[in-house]
């Protein structure tokens, strides 16, 4: 009895994570021709990376709901700044520039 207690409290908490997770999402460029920085990595500080396709565009996903993520862009041995992104729930578009400033990438949210 005790097990069967523990094994549906276990799923519940299984199928809670899942549904509160969000994601963000969006496109990169890079300022001033508007190139696709091919290459590139984007970082959630809340968990999670993910490769810029050949469009520029990027998505995280499973990242926790309702919470604060900073966002870094990683490209072309430079790391950028980083940028709060506050994760409500579902799904969170995220668009940003990249410019190329001497040895320093600055993410610019547009």
């Amino acid at each position: 009895m005790v097990s069967r207690v523990l094994l549906l409290l276990g799923c519940l908490l299984l199928s809670a994570g899942g549904v509160c997770a969000a994601e963000i999402y969006g496109q990169l460029w890079i300022a001033p021709n508007n190139n696709p920085p091919i290459g590139a990595t984007v970082s959630a500080g809340c968990g999670g990376d993910a490769q810029v396709d050949q469009y520029g565009r990027y998505r995280i996903t499973g990242l926790a709901s309702r919470t604060s993520c900073a966002l870094t862009v990683n490209y072309n041995q430079r790391l950028s700044n980083p940028v709060n992104i506050y994760t409500a729930d579902n799904r969170n578009a995220a668009n940003f520039m990249l410019r190329v400033s001497g040895d320093r990438l600055l993410l610019i949210r547009r």
